[in-house]
């Protein structure tokens, strides 16, 4: 600890020694005495209403959904930047033997030899905030949290958040909006639950004017909130992905934290037709999502979780979808639902989470769940036919073959990437996903408990023989350095100076004459 926040108003500095305050500074000399900002504004209640998603159908839905930018593979954008560079990445976009870039988070080892690292994930819904403003707020908190939690973490105190804001302050409307925001994710919302936001940025100037044949024309910007969550973990290996595992004795759960409620404001689906809806998901109580924080956590630690997939853009049907593509899977989804309520819980973007459990394990988490007031059904099970079958009641409503739903899925990136680069290259990899490609496979040609460093242990190896300067990226010193091995320099120039002052290092340097 270097200090502690007092409310006197000064910077002081003790001195054990003598027992007083060499330094003991106005914080009005420190920083000066800049003007207070005051906005005063006149606070209204919006009133949106919007009819424009009646008369839609399940098919027509799912196919705009899966195509849309927000919900779309990621795949053309991924592939051009080298993933795991340093050695240290656990876990990036991709999952899977297929590799699907559908992961919840990022995760990265602290070195080449333990299983500690930290975990990152990212949080936001801006076209929510058109409708309810601090609501968007909530939700982008809620969602970098719910992506976050499929690592292990001790507690939710540990996650830590940045915060991203990006507005306009020329209208009262979106000054309130502005404050009414900050209010709600600080005071309302993170400080019940034990987290904080130690730091973020603000761009308050999203607005752009201009001339037009002379009148004066104005666009502003809606607040955006993009919330980054980080947290130190202390095994990457138990990290959850939204994998589905091919254990037929197991089911899916749904766990709401909407409640039941299925608001569609701002949705993916009123977005593909050009619609905002009225009512925005929210998170109506902050100890809610804590709750299911620590339910989670706890299932993980009992080995009871096969597979996690958070809820978010697209709804529960891009849940599943994503699931399924990176299990190779078919799925058969079963909702009990009057008709008229089927597009909605089928694509409401309320915070929550799929997860697959085993069967004989169902009873004692759908307790746990109930314990915390919030809903755990059973949506689906796999299946062998590589379908993605949704039944409501007892009729099939939507069927389809995985593979098609991969390349529906994929046209957008495959769209970009054929303009970007090679048309012929990006054709063949999206037609590939028609076919029954095994993913990833690993066959090992060696015995992989051989030491295969044995007889260079305690040798003098000359720095010409191993890469010459190369050898002393951190990688290949890290390697060495585990296995005691010395290492023959010709010269002390050939040496970081790093290296050369760390005399923690087990490595040895044996410095030669050329």
């Amino acid at each position: 600890m270097v200090g502690e926040v007092a409310t006197h108003g000064n910077l002081k500095l003790k001195d054990d020694v003598f027992d007083d305050y060499p330094i003991d500074m106005p914080m009005e000399v420190l920083f000066g005495k800049p003007p207070k900002t005051r906005l005063e504004i006149e606070t209204n209640e919006k009133s949106i209403t919007d009819d424009g998603m009646s008369g839609i159908g399940i098919e027509e839905s799912c196919l705009k959904i899966l195509r849309f930018p927000t919900v779309a593979d990621k795949t053309f954008l991924i592939h051009i930047g080298d993933r795991t560079v340093g050695g240290l990445v656990s876990q990036d976009q991709f999952v899977g033997p297929w590799q699907v870039p559908v992961s919840d988070v990022a995760v990265t080892l602290k070195d080449h030899f333990g299983k500690q690292g930290e975990a990152m994930s990212i949080g936001e819904r801006p076209p929510i905030a058109v409708l309810n403003a601090a609501a968007s707020g909530r939700i982008a908190v809620g969602e970098a949290i719910t992506n976050i939690l499929s690592a292990p973490i001790d507690d939710i105190s540990d996650i830590k958040l940045s915060a991203n804001w990006m507005s306009s302050i020329m209208t009262d409307r979106l000054k309130q909006d502005l404050y009414e925001t900050v209010e709600a994710i600080s005071i309302n919302f993170c400080s019940k639950i034990g987290i904080t936001i130690p730091v973020g940025k603000d761009s308050l100037s999203m607005q752009t004017s201009w001339r037009n044949e002379g009148d004066q024309l104005i666009n502003t910007a809606p607040l955006s909130l993009v919330i980054s969550a980080f947290s130190p973990i202390k095994n990457v290996n138990k990290v959850i992905t939204p994998q589905l595992k091919n254990i037929k004795e197991s089911k899916l759960l749904l766990i709401d934290l909407g409640q039941g409620k299925n608001r569609m404001g701002g949705s993916i689906l009123a977005q593909t037709y050009n619609a905002i809806g009225e009512n925005p998901p929210d998170i109506d109580d902050a100890i809610l999502l804590k709750n299911f924080f620590t339910v989670i956590q706890d299932l993980n630690r009992a080995d009871m979780l096969l597979s996690y997939h958070d809820r978010s853009d697209g709804g529960l049907f891009t849940t599943l979808i994503e699931m399924a593509f990176a299990g190779h899977t078919g799925i058969d989804i079963t909702l009990d639902e009057s008709e008229n309520k089927v597009l909605e819980v089928l694509f409401n973007e309320e915070l929550g989470a799929v997860i697959q459990v085993p069967e004989q394990e169902i009873t004692y988490i759908k307790s746990c769940f109930s314990k915390i007031n919030i809903p755990a059904t059973k949506i689906g099970k796999l299946n062998d036919e590589q379908w993605i079958k949704i039944t409501n009641k007892t009729e099939i409503i939507y069927s389809k073959k995985l593979f098609e739903l991969k390349k529906d899925w994929s046209e957008t990136s495959y769209q970009i990437q054929a303009r970007r680069g090679n048309s012929n290259c990006a054709k063949q990899e999206h037609d590939e996903l028609l076919s029954d490609n095994p993913g990833l496979q690993t066959k090992i040609s060696f015995d992989i408990n051989q030491n295969i460093v044995a007889p260079f242990i305690n040798q003098n190896i000359k720095l010409s023989e191993i890469g010459g300067k190369n050898l002393f990226c951190k990688e290949i010193e890290e390697s060495l350095l585990e296995n005691k091995i010395d290492i023959a320099v010709h010269s002390l120039k050939d040496v970081p100076s790093s290296r050369i002052a760390d005399s923690s290092k087990r490595i040895s340097y044996l410095f030669l004459i050329s």
